[in-house]
């Protein structure tokens, strides 16, 4: 709320600007630079492996959901397995999206890649930093049916905040991820006090611009997901870390 505590920063696929997204050096980066967290996008191998990738298709590889994790690890070193993003991340919140949305190539009505990252996170000693989001609403019930894992519903500019709490709310998820593009600073102020009547938390997306920062910073929103972690700390009073 205004006058309280800086949002948290979390980065976008790690510190994409510094390294390329969603790999360890990305994650590791974000780490350095005193970033809180780190945002990143779980999808599936054809044998179940979850692994870290924004888009369902990858270079050499084709659709993830279509190769044996050993024929992505072969074509595309680069791209780690969720219990190896885990590891990097060590010590810093992780929001783990869940990619699964109707319309691309690998999408799954049975929701298998819930039930994967469920047991990756049931498999791991400490997980206490760590949030699961999605766009799809159905995907982030599924996984919360299978474990207590906070969850965050992610929404688009058109997806009305104040229409989505109460949505959300009552499906027992606990934050709300709503699109920059749709806040200006009344607007996040009355989110986020809406918010606060049903005890949710709200952190926003994709905030790289410093005026925005220090707006949504004011109007009280409890993380924003950057692609600048460094600019993101420096316009919130807080000091970059790590080599330069």
């Amino acid at each position: 709320m205004p006058g309280g505590p800086a949002p948290r920063v979390w980065a976008h696929r790690g510190a994409r600007r510094q390294a390329p997204e969603n790999t360890l050096a990305a994650f590791t980066r974000a780490r350095e630079l005193g970033a809180d967290g780190v945002e990143l996008d779980a999808r599936r191998s054809a044998d179940d492996v979850v692994v870290v990738h924004h888009d369902p298709t990858a270079r050499r590889v084709g659709l993830l959901a279509g190769a044996p994790f050993a024929a992505v690890r072969a074509a595309r070193p680069d791209i780690p397995t969720l219990d190896e993003a885990l590891d990097a991340c060590a010590g810093v919140t992780v929001n783990v999206e869940l990619k699964n949305l109707p319309g691309q190539r690998d999408y799954d009505p049975t929701e298998r890649v819930a039930a994967l990252v469920a047991d990756t996170l049931t498999r791991r000693e400490h997980r206490d930093d760590v949030l699961v989001s999605s766009f799809n609403l159905e995907t982030l019930d599924a996984y919360r049916a299978l474990d207590p894992t906070p969850t965050g519903f992610l929404t688009l500019r058109g997806f009305d905040p104040l229409v989505a709490l109460p949505l959300i709310a009552e499906r027992g998820h606990r934050a709300l991820h709503p699109d920059v593009r749709g806040l200006d600073a009344p607007r996040a102020a009355a989110v986020v006090d809406a918010a606060r009547r049903v005890g949710l938390s709200i952190h926003v997306w994709t905030v790289n611009r410093r005026a925005t920062l220090v707006e949504l910073a004011s109007a009280g929103v409890d993380a924003v997901i950057t692609d600048v972690p460094d600019l993101a700390l420096r316009a919130l009073g807080r000091a970059v870390s790590g080599p330069a």
